[in-house]
């Protein structure tokens, strides 16, 4: 399983292992992270494991009180 984490700046090593760490938890089996710098979400994360997004980005939290401001 590939996971696909998206960050506006690039990751280091521990910040890596760290997020790894976490995953493991929470994930049973292999996987792989795939680390992409995306400077459109400002800031945060935004992790994609198969069919589900978990979006901590800061243009995901934006929008979200753009959408409840509507």
């Amino acid at each position: 399983m590939v996971i696909l984490v998206e960050s506006a700046v690039k990751l280091g090593a521990g910040e890596l292992s760290a997020l790894e760490t976490l995953l493991k938890k929470k994930i049973d089996g292999k996987f792989t992270i795939e680390a992409h710098v995306n400077e459109d979400i400002l800031g945060g994360l935004r992790v994609t494991i198969g069919s589900k997004r978990i979006d901590t980005s800061l243009k995901g939290k934006l929008e979200q009180v753009k959408k409840q401001l509507e």
